[in-house]
């Protein structure tokens, strides 16, 4: 996902809209319709110290036209307008204590519009709401049943 893309634009996992995709090109998350059109790109506004680590996005189950971007490097997650772009509501910060995120990585959301995330280095999933509300944490560090070992992943049915 982090590769500069010349020319051509990456199949795209994690979206459900019929009419829009959404990708990342380099350090900027990007629209797309369906015919591969680029409509815009966003992301600058999210480089908080200078560099952006994008590494999931998705759409939200309840509103289609808003997505949430994780960004590993700033340890936050943006919930952003699809169709300009805005940032509706950034929220997360680093630490460990519940609610806070350490290499986020994966993301994606319910049919309630709850966003989940891979907390990565504190080996665990978190859910919050769409108005970032830390909702409850799920697994801890370990090989057994319940345990984690860093995922960078996360997928609800």
């Amino acid at each position: 996902y982090q590769r500069r893309v010349h020319g051509k634009i990456p199949a795209v996992e994690g979206t459900h809209s019929q009419m829009w995709r959404s990708l990342f090109v380099a350090q900027l998350c990007g629209v797309v319709r369906d015919d591969a059109q680029l409509v815009r790109t966003f992301g600058s506004e999210m480089l908080r110290f200078g560099q952006a680590d994008m590494l999931g996005v998705c759409v939200l189950g309840n509103n289609d036209n808003h997505i949430a971007v994780v960004e590993r490097r700033n340890r936050c997650v943006y919930v952003l307008k699809r169709d300009d772009g805005t940032i509706l509501c950034p929220f997360g910060d680093g630490g460990t204590a519940l609610g806070l995120l350490n290499g986020p990585s994966g993301i994606c959301s319910n049919s309630l519009g709850h966003i989940v995330v891979a907390d990565t280095f504190n080996n665990r999933i978190q859910v919050f709401t769409s108005e970032g509300k830390f909702l409850r944490a799920l697994g801890s560090e370990g090989d057994t049943d319940g345990q984690l070992h860093h995922p960078e992943r996360v997928c609800v049915d």
